[in-house]
């Protein structure tokens, strides 16, 4: 049989797959790819695959036609068709090993890794090295350097196509466990591999060998490492995701996106077996994806799981997320480990607007899903949506409030509540009392304070309050009889160095003297920063600014506060009242209590008195002070000069 000479031009096809691979190969090492533990595999095989696509290249040049070389070059060319045999090895071994790590869990590749390996090499290896042997043997009789080219690309074209049917075998015995994207991949290049290896065995005149294997080796990495998409799980990136979501958003499509997360794994000692956990949820996730066609999975950190699917109605979209807790719930008892889960699955609605948006509010659902010790399921209902709705709105205006530091901002109302005196029967002080008014509707300060201080906007809106006091109070003048209006500080608040001078500084502006103004320091939490707390209050003290204890019986408002610091008023919680009436030990308590503070000659104030139930009860225990609805409800801070005393009248 007579080989036609392969020339120059007839290796497009190895030319084309050196400089695709080259490029690749610089991307592989010049960037930053996600490397899973079968990257190396695919690093390696990219390595061997342009070293043998120049190779052959090399070999396909009609050396023997060059008058200067003897016919011994014909041995060195026996030699390096003999070495790029063992290239070819190397790649399809490279390629059965990334096969390995995305099939790492079917049981019948445990054994056809143990064994098919060795026993293709040696099908392979063998007849080489008897090919090898007898051309060092015929020497000089071999002089037919197209017959050795062919001859080699015949036989890795033979071997290749017998390695893809292997290959096909094992993953359609795999399949279930194989996720999507890698099977659509599998099928859309396996078929014009097989093509081309078969042309290549029966075509002598063109050469493109290495476009079998340069190829699925830039698949794998462009599909799989260079846009991150996991090929064991099945799942896709954090950037992959929002991309997704971000396209729904803005095509107002229909969706569900149902939440996994599993919070053992943010604490690594908390789980006996993390492989083990690892392996079921890959389990899980590709069982996920045959929960329905547009199904799509994303894996955002090490614990947290994302489901995306375009649903046609709510109702589909609730199917889907009872499809996912059903299925990770059986998944939590399958191994030796218990896992506990957190499923949060949400759907499309006006509120969730873009992606910062969806983002906001998945944290706002999650804000009761943190024990570590219990597995959770929620859906988001309509009421979720709105108290969402509300929490964004506040929230966004907060930080526009904290970014403008406007005294006079007009969406910061100053309410006040008059206090009454027992002793001298009306009304010398008030409690100024923080308000929103979002677009006409009045935001409480429950829900304001919490995300004040969440977003650090706290001192801005004690410094606009403090301005509104103080406006007020120059405006009444010297006209009313009143001892002074109380505003709140959060400790917080105080942990601030700079907290005193800016009070200072506004008192300053309005020429209002320190002692019209008293600070009740609220205790959310512990003190932050203790030394510098300690000082503010102390500066506080000294400058002639009275204090109050707020919320005293409950939470961090304790004994210690008052032998640390010396505070004018002891505002006793509401809570306290109620049960105190409700309880003769209580009682007791609360009675010595009072009668211990007065004695240290602190005044006490009672909060939370609406009937005259709790009014009587208040003053037989020898309460100074009473606030409270039965007295006076808060309103705006101008309608106080209906509650002090003009100086030149005795009524209010």
């Amino acid at each position: 049989m007579e080989f036609s000479l392969y020339l120059t031009e007839s290796v497009f096809g190895e030319i084309a797959s050196f400089m695709l691979g080259a490029l690749i190969l610089f991307f592989m090492i010049y960037t930053t790819p996600r490397k899973s533990r079968g990257y190396q595999h695919l690093l390696w095989g990219m390595i061997l695959s342009v070293m043998g696509s120049l190779l052959l290249t090399l070999l396909a040049i009609p050396w023997s036609e060059m008058p200067t070389l003897g016919s011994s070059w014909f041995q060195a060319i026996s030699m390096c068709c003999f070495l790029y045999l063992l290239i070819y090895h190397q790649i399809l071994i490279c390629i059965f090993s990334y096969m390995n790590f995305v099939l790492s869990r079917d049981r019948l590749w445990s054994p056809v890794k143990k064994w098919g390996s060795v026993i293709f090499s040696l099908l392979y290896l063998l007849p080489a090295g008897g090919m090898l042997l007898r051309t060092v043997v015929r020497g000089s009789e071999v002089t037919n350097q197209a017959a050795i080219v062919v001859g080699t690309v015949h036989y890795c074209a033979f071997f290749g196509f017998l390695f893809s049917i292997g290959c096909i075998v094992v993953a359609i015995h795999g399949w279930k466990i194989i996720p999507r994207v890698v099977r659509v991949s599998f099928i859309a290049f396996m078929p014009i591999i097989l093509v081309l290896l078969l042309f290549q065995y029966f075509v002598d005149t063109d050469l493109f060998l290495s476009v079998t294997y340069v190829l699925p080796f830039t698949i794998f990495y462009m599909m799989f490492h260079s846009n991150p998409y996991d090929e064991v799980m099945g799942t896709m990136n954090y950037d992959s995701m929002q991309t997704v979501l971000r396209e729904m958003l803005e095509n107002n499509d229909r969706y569900v996106a149902v939440e996994v997360r599993f919070p053992q794994l943010q604490k690594p000692t908390m789980v006996n077996d993390t492989m083990e956990i690892a392996s079921l949820m890959t389990s899980g996730c590709q069982a996920a994806e045959r929960l329905g066609r547009k199904v799509r999975l994303f894996r955002e950190d090490r614990t947290t799981f994302m489901l995306i699917s375009k649903v046609e109605s709510r109702k589909e979209g609730k199917e889907i997320a009872k499809g996912v807790f059903e299925l990770v719930d059986s998944f939590r008892f399958s191994g030796n480990t218990l896992f506990y889960y957190k499923i949060l699955a949400l759907y499309n609605d006006p509120v969730i607007k873009d992606f910062l948006s969806f983002q906001m509010f998945r944290q706002f659902l999650r804000s009761n899903m943190n024990d570590y010790t219990t597995s959770q399921f929620r859906v988001a209902s309509q009421k979720d949506y709105d108290d969402f709705a509300l929490n964004y709105k506040v929230r966004q205006a907060l930080t526009d409030i904290r970014d403008r530091a406007d005294s006079e901002d007009p969406r910061v109302l100053c309410y006040a509540q008059p206090i009454y005196n027992v002793e001298r029967q009306g009304f010398f002080t008030a409690e100024s009392l923080m308000r929103l008014n979002l677009d006409g509707e009045i935001i409480p300060p429950n829900v304001v304070i919490p995300l004040a201080e969440e977003i650090h906007c706290v001192h801005a809106l004690s410094c606009i309050m403090l301005s509104k006091v103080c406006r007020e109070i120059e405006r009444m003048g010297d006209d009313y009889e009143y001892e002074a209006i109380t505003m709140n500080i959060s400790a917080t608040e105080l942990s601030a160095p700079s907290v005193c001078s800016d009070f200072y500084e506004i008192l300053a502006q309005h020429h209002v003297p320190v002692g019209k103004v008293r600070m009740e320091i609220t205790e959310s939490a512990v003190f932050e920063d203790y030394d510098t707390v300690n000082d503010n209050i102390r500066q506080l003290i000294r400058s002639g600014i009275n204090l109050y204890l707020d919320d005293f019986g409950t939470g961090y408002s304790n004994i210690e506060r008052l032998a640390t610091y010396r505070f004018h008023t002891i505002k006793f919680d509401k809570s306290l009242l109620y049960k105190a009436m409700e309880s003769e030990k209580l009682d007791e308590m609360l009675s010595a209590m009072v009668s211990m503070l007065k004695n240290d000659d602190h005044e006490i104030l009672v909060e939370g008195v609406e009937t005259e139930e709790q009014s009587r009860y208040s003053i037989d225990r020898g309460f100074n002070e009473i606030q409270g609805f039965k007295y006076a409800k808060p309103a705006p801070i101008e309608e106080l000069v209906n509650y002090f005393s003009r100086k030149d009248t005795k009524s209010v």
